[in-house]
């Protein structure tokens, strides 16, 4: 059971619409609930509920059955059809199975007999709300984490490869600076782009640290591009682990140094080249 603090926090942050059209029920549930939530709307019918649903924006939906215009039920059904997730309470003073049948193939996430009880009433919103406000959550994580993708993806050469080293992505920058087209890279181990000039045990040590102590790599590679044209990257490559610390997949962000690395050589060249003349 929710403390009391829990459930106010809960249900300060979503809007519901109360269907009924018995004034005193609708007055009674309006004055305990009003001051407890984000929004309340309040509709003495299904039709003007509908109405209500298509202006504004509503996290939860307690409806009676029995109503003028438009019933309940036949509002829930209106409501389902554009959206399948919102969560819709039925409340009756009738306890006929077949009303209680078509809420649930509705969908309806709960069923409520008068009179009401409003204590449990208000504990069974703080168990919508809190599933809500997860789900919410959820999608805001969600939503950072893809513009952070984008932005990674705008500035950094990634790729992603399976457990046993298959390429499975690549993105924009990946394919400029490879020369390679998505569907050659693919399903290809990264030796692909690997420079002949690159040590093999280099790459073994890469693959030991990566895949079996499941650390993190990080350090500079030299790779050949499709056309034979050498370029440089500063490379860090992760194993992506599950819960239970299985490797799902590896991941690898790299940024070009090729510029950098040409003119150390070059100054390099000079120096030595210098000291013996």
């Amino acid at each position: 059971m929710q403390d009391g603090t829990q459930i106010l926090g809960y249900l300060s942050k979503i809007s519901i619409l109360y269907v009924e059209d018995d004034k005193f029920t609708q007055d009674e549930v309006r004055y305990f609930l009003e001051t407890k939530v984000k929004n309340f709307y309040c509709a003495n019918n299904g039709q003007e509920g509908l109405d209500i649903f298509y202006k504004e924006s509503i996290d939860v939906i307690i409806t009676d059955i029995q109503m003028p215009i438009l019933t309940g039920l036949e509002m829930a059904k209106k409501i389902k059809e554009e959206n399948s997730s919102i969560p819709i309470i039925i409340t009756t003073a009738y306890n006929d199975t077949k009303y209680l049948f078509e809420s649930i193939n509705l969908g309806v996430s709960n069923y409520i007999t008068k009179p009401l009880n409003l204590k449990d009433m208000i504990e069974t919103l703080a168990s919508i709300a809190k599933s809500i406000l997860l789900e919410k959550e959820k999608e805001q994580i969600q939503n950072i984490l893809t513009q952070y993708k984008d932005i990674v993806d705008d500035r950094s050469i990634i790729s992603k490869t399976d457990i046993n080293g298959k390429i499975i992505y690549v993105n924009k920058p990946f394919l400029e600076i490879s020369g390679y087209k998505k569907e050659e890279l693919i399903g290809k181990p990264h030796s692909i782009i690997r420079h002949p000039d690159t040590n093999k045990e280099f790459f073994l040590s890469m693959w030991h640290l990566i895949k079996n102590e499941k650390k993190s790599w990080q350090g500079e590679v030299k790779n050949q591009a499709k056309d034979g044209t050498t370029y440089y990257l500063d490379m860090i490559i992760k194993p992506i682990l599950d819960i239970d610390g299985n490797i799902v997949e590896f991941i690898s962000l790299s940024n070009d140094i090729t510029y950098l690395t040409q003119t150390k050589e070059y100054f390099k060249k000079q120096t030595e080249k210098k000291s013996f003349d």
